[in-house]
């Protein structure tokens, strides 16, 4: 018999949600959290986190993963991406064909901002969905933006961060190390080092957020930049790294 239907979390920077009951909730919501409520979803507020996205998403990993089976999956989505219909029934079917898969990303749009800069990127990112496409969803990075992945795995990372498989990370356990600049880098190194393969389908597309100035633009680039590096160095030379070597640790590229 055909097992029910995964059930879903879906993580932000600051707040955790699963589908809920209607809030009823009569004044108007100010806060992104109050939003989430008014909307009729569960949320966590972060508490004292100091490592910012990575530490919010592990007190909030921390919180959920608990309450959920290993068969389950878990959304991971950046706050200012929207995904576009039928990104997770899809990157579900793919987890359940392929039990070594460790996470299944998406191939996205730049939102249309109407600034030159942000054109430059939409362009970009348009160039990368090809790539990728042409790949047949095989990719270096599976991004922050959106990825879906099984508990079991989210499970194993942190049982590998305990036991010196991989980097400790926090030092806890929590499945994104809080040490580094690009977590979401870190997190495939990571799967990849234990065996997973990466993959972002065809049909698990969506758009996220551009930068609007040259000025925002540099400090985005110059992160993911030094984030790489940093990824690269971390792990070092290995089977897995040396293609991020190879490509100067380029965090967006689809080559391999």
């Amino acid at each position: 018999m055909r097992r029910p239907p995964p059930r879903c979390a879906d993580c932000s920077p600051r707040t955790a949600a699963r589908t809920g009951s209607s809030s009823s909730r009569t004044t108007a919501p100010t806060t992104p959290a109050e939003q989430a409520r008014a909307a009729g979803a569960e949320v966590l507020v972060t508490r004292g986190n100091t490592a910012k996205k990575a530490g919010a998403l592990n007190q909030a990993l921390a919180a959920v993963l608990p309450q959920l089976d290993d068969d389950d999956v878990v959304l991971l989505q950046d706050a200012d991406s929207v995904l576009d219909q039928g990104f997770i029934s899809a990157a579900v079917r793919n987890l359940e064909a392929d039990p070594r898969l460790g996470a299944v990303g998406g191939t996205f749009r730049g939102s249309d901002d109407r600034t030159f800069v942000g054109h430059l990127q939409r362009n970009e990112y348009a160039r990368y969905a090809r790539d990728v496409r042409r790949l047949e969803g095989r990719v270096l990075v599976v991004t922050g933006t959106a990825a879906v992945l099984r508990v079991r795995t989210l499970r194993a990372v942190s049982r590998a961060r305990l036991d010196g498989r991989i980097p400790p990370g926090d030092g806890h356990g929590g499945v994104y190390d809080t040490t580094v600049l690009t977590e979401d880098n870190e997190l495939t190194f990571a799967l990849k080092h234990l065996g997973y393969t990466v993959l972002s389908p065809r049909e698990c597309t969506l758009t996220t957020e551009v930068m609007t100035t040259w000025r925002d633009l540099w400090r985005q680039r110059l992160r993911w930049k030094r984030g790489a590096l940093e990824n690269c160095a971390q792990y070092g030379l290995t089977r897995v790294t040396w293609r991020y070597w190879d490509g100067s640790c380029s965090r967006r590229s689809a080559s391999w």
